[in-house]
């Protein structure tokens, strides 16, 4: 089967990458399109290269719909990293490094869906204002206003008390 693919491999990246909008993640479902036709044809098909087509892109759809159900149930949610309690020496500093991770999440899940988005590309992946705005595809005024705005949100939910104190 694998052999009788007239399309290359890069072409079946790319034509993943244009769904997904995500180069890597565009590669994993390549390899993951190309297994499941190993394992399912092991003797070939007539037409391998729209089989390889038409299960990458059922593949893609099917990673689409995950991730759009993950967002729409709120299951996105910023990865913190856990990993620096172990260094802390008193119980309420751990009490509060929860807190403020419990914040972060909350006021992350409570941004609207593009200002969600941002802050995740830029700040979480650690996209540029560039990369962020072509996978987006907004102007680079939107961009810096929604960041500044969901930034300011946040600030506001994680640390309501310094907002306050900023107002009087």
């Amino acid at each position: 089967m694998i052999n009788s693919l007239t399309l290359s491999r890069r072409k079946l990246i790319n034509y993943a990458w244009r769904m997904l909008g995500d180069y890597h993640e565009a590669e994993d479902m390549v390899q993951e399109c190309l297994l499941k036709l190993w394992l399912t044809y092991p003797d070939g098909v007539d037409n391998a290269d729209a089989t390889a087509i038409k299960a990458l892109r059922s593949i893609c759809i099917d990673r689409l719909r995950y991730y759009r159900r993950s967002m729409r149930d709120g299951a996105m949610t910023v990865p913190i990293d856990d990993s620096y309690e172990s260094n802390m020496s008193c119980p309420d500093d751990v009490a509060e490094s929860k807190l403020v991770s419990r914040r972060i999440n909350s006021a992350f899940l409570q941004l609207s869906h593009i200002r969600r988005q941002i802050i995740y590309l830029m700040d979480v992946r650690g996209y540029t204002d560039k990369e962020t705005r072509q996978r987006l595809n907004i102007p680079p005024g939107t961009l810096k206003s929604n960041r500044f705005r969901a930034l300011e949100q946040m600030r506001a939910i994680i640390y309501p008390e310094i907002t306050q104190e900023a107002l009087k």
